[in-house]
């Protein structure tokens, strides 16, 4: 007996689906069968085909006997605020051929610095139509404060079927990172750090200025924009401060504030790509840009584009602070965006959509 993958496959049906729920997502059920992951911030999912051939031995030679083709689904769920996991299988038999019945059964691994409880896997038959699976609970070693490290899970299947050889396969889940590392946030969890996410802010939403001036930054031509600009990188506080000392100067000379307004940059001062660190050696006044509603000197240019710069602007101080917040606090605790783990090193990527 054997078993092989194969990118195409046949969609559940719609009483598989309803059977799916709660143990599989949607949006895994929707994405084009694939031979690949997909993944978010906190989520994997693999949809594809498998197929197992049952041959037994007649007359001293090896005969087909029976194939079962079957929708193979994998979803792996991490975790932003603790360090387990929930990987689950399942296969849905769409098409059954011979007599033979085949029973899947499996169990669950886990690469370093973690243990797998709680696993479910006995063999069941697999019957056209029928769902069958299991699941298992990854526990991962909390990393100390300031650290991170990278493992994946795995399911290993073995097919049976009477008077046939055992066939076995394996998949192995993209690589998970559990880390503490979030400056001032001594919470360890675990994410998909090859997923992109994105902060979202509005035009009529609760910082409508920020929105405005990071829509123009980013118009103009400087990184950051969803779905396919070039990507933010988050920096060290360190870095972040020089950032802000170069963009919006507080010192002598600074740029004066209006009533009720301060001033925000973009790229935001927290990223590889700020006023400072993207071009450290290059003079301010020949990377500056600004929008004619942002009050700033005219000795600031509005018409400057391209993506090498950093754009400056006076908005509403409530939305720069509480909308500063949510990109320092909510976003980048809640998808755990890190700072580069050493000088040479680069921050976790991210885009900014404005709606």
């Amino acid at each position: 007996m054997c078993t092989t993958t194969s990118p195409a496959a046949t969609r559940p049906t719609a009483a598989a689906v309803q059977a799916l729920a709660g143990t599989i997502p949607q949006w895994c059920l929707d994405e084009p069968a694939s031979d690949g992951w997909y993944l978010l911030r906190t989520e994997a999912c693999k949809n594809s085909t498998a197929t197992v051939t049952v041959r037994q031995r007649v007359a001293n030679r090896w005969v087909t006997v029976g194939e079962v083709e079957f929708n193979d689904l994998h979803h792996l769920e991490t975790n932003a605020t603790n360090t387990e996991m929930l990987y689950t299988h399942r296969a849905i038999p769409f098409r059954v051929v011979g007599a033979a019945v085949v029973n899947l059964g499996g169990r669950f691994s886990c690469s370093s610095r973690c243990t797998v409880t709680g696993q479910q896997y006995p063999p069941q038959p697999l019957y056209s139509g029928q769902v069958v699976g299991g699941e298992a609970t990854i526990t991962n070693t909390a990393p100390a404060v300031g650290r991170r490290n990278s493992k994946t899970g795995t399911v290993h299947l073995t097919a049976t079927a009477p008077a046939a050889r055992p066939a076995r396969s394996s998949e192995t889940s993209p690589r998970v990172r559990c880390d503490n590392a979030i400056p001032g946030y001594r919470v360890a969890g675990c994410v998909f750090p090859n997923f992109v996410p994105a902060m979202q802010y509005a035009l009529n939403g609760p910082f409508p200025e920020l929105a405005r001036h990071i829509r123009d930054a980013q118009q103009s031509g400087l990184p950051g924009a969803y779905p396919n600009g070039r990507v933010l990188n988050r920096t060290t506080p360190a870095n972040a401060t020089q950032n802000r000392n170069r963009s919006c100067p507080t010192g002598q000379n600074p740029f004066p504030r209006p009533p009720g307004k301060s001033c925000d940059e973009y790229p935001f001062a927290s990223t590889r790509q700020g006023a400072f660190t993207a071009n450290p050696n290059t003079p301010p006044r020949r990377l500056r840009r600004t929008f004619p509603w942002c009050q700033l000197p005219a000795s600031v240019p509005t018409n400057r584009t391209g993506s090498r710069g950093y754009s400056i602007c006076m908005i509403d101080e409530d939305d720069n602070e509480d909308g500063g917040a949510a990109l320092n606090t909510t976003f980048y605790q809640t998808q755990r965006i890190l700072p580069p783990a050493s000088a040479r090193g680069t921050g976790d990527a991210f885009r900014v959509w404005i709606t």
